[in-house]
């Protein structure tokens, strides 16, 4: 969800437009919020905030529910980095150090240095 589309929603659940010194407000205090902070703000504000007067919510409003609203936001799922790619040739050139380790660990063990 967007800012301006948290605003229209209020304004259509709630039957008050927002203009002027509101409209200025409200995007002021919403600008560089989260998409998934309007979804929260949506869902929270409209089972705490009447319609009985026909007045979309303000700042004071959302301030009231912040943590609620925080709350409703949905964690974010770290997912563990990806281990790089190892091409042919890297690939070859580990085999290869892993034998020459083995072969030196071998030729130690039946009591020959390399």
């Amino acid at each position: 969800m967007t800012m301006r589309e948290l605003l229209a929603f209020f304004e259509g659940f709630y039957g008050e437009k927002y203009s002027g010194i509101f409209l200025d407000t409200m995007t002021a205090y919403l600008a560089d919020c989260s998409p998934s902070f309007y979804k929260a703000t949506a869902t929270v504000i409209v089972k705490r905030f009447s319609r009985t007067f026909g007045k979309a919510p303000g700042p004071a409003e959302i301030e009231l529910n912040m943590n609620e609203i925080l709350q409703a936001i949905p964690k974010p799922v770290l997912l563990p980095e990806c281990e790089p790619e190892l091409t042919e040739s890297e690939r070859e050139d580990a085999r290869k150090m892993l034998k020459n380790f083995f072969d030196i660990l071998e030729n130690k063990s039946r009591g020959r240095t390399a």
